[in-house]
């Protein structure tokens, strides 16, 4: 059917949601360690906050992490040379050998503003268009303190999910959406900031 409405376009990304940053690191450290000849798992962040705290579970784990500099937002787009960020020639992988190689692109954390997240994921894409993208935030980090995750952990745990257990579904991704959108209307101007609490805290106060 026609419509006169253009439709937004879909992007292959799925969140994961941990019960705490914690379990989130060790779970993301056994994805890490389990990579295969052929894959390539790629570490994102917009907060160089979090990017340390991955490479210290990582090292206390004897793992190495392909990841980048804190990524950093333009009006040309969401990383001004974003291949150059990934420093793909350290682990031998060229633009045009993205064919024979599986590649997972793991973020932090949703970035608070929902256009500029948004703008992210859609630049990796165009940039290597057979990735997977996963986006794994926790109940107690502030992205998702901000429509009561407590009482949710409560009800889940009461449905008996246990604590090193992930969920994934699209009600969630819609949910966590929503709330970026919210945010992004009451932020008029954006204070940049290393970590995300302290975006948080910069940028949300009454």
């Amino acid at each position: 059917m026609f419509s006169i409405f253009k439709r937004e376009k879909k992007l292959p990304v799925k969140d994961f949601v941990w019960f705490s940053k914690k379990m989130k690191l060790i779970g993301l450290c056994k994805q890490i360690g389990g990579v295969g000849a052929n894959e390539l798992c790629i570490v994102m962040s917009s907060f160089e906050n979090s990017l340390q705290s991955i490479e210290n579970e990582a090292h206390q784990n004897n793992l190495r992490v392909n990841r980048l500099s804190s990524l950093s937002y333009s009006e040309k787009g969401a990383v001004a040379n974003l291949f150059d960020a990934l420093k793909l020639k350290n682990v031998g992988i060229s633009p045009n050998s993205f064919g024979g190689v599986q590649v997972k692109v793991i973020l932090l954390e949703r970035y608070p503003i929902y256009n500029k997240d948004k703008m992210l994921h859609e630049q990796i894409i165009k940039l290597i268009p057979n990735a997977t993208i996963e986006v794994h935030s926790a109940f107690d980090e502030p992205l998702l303190t901000q429509f009561s995750s407590g009482r949710m952990v409560e009800m889940l745990q009461k449905l008996g999910l246990k604590e090193d257990e992930v969920m994934e579904h699209s009600l969630i991704s819609s949910s966590i959406q929503n709330a970026m959108k919210k945010i992004e209307e009451k932020v008029t101007y954006e204070k940049t900031s290393d970590s995300e609490s302290d975006w948080f805290y910069r940028n949300m106060r009454e």
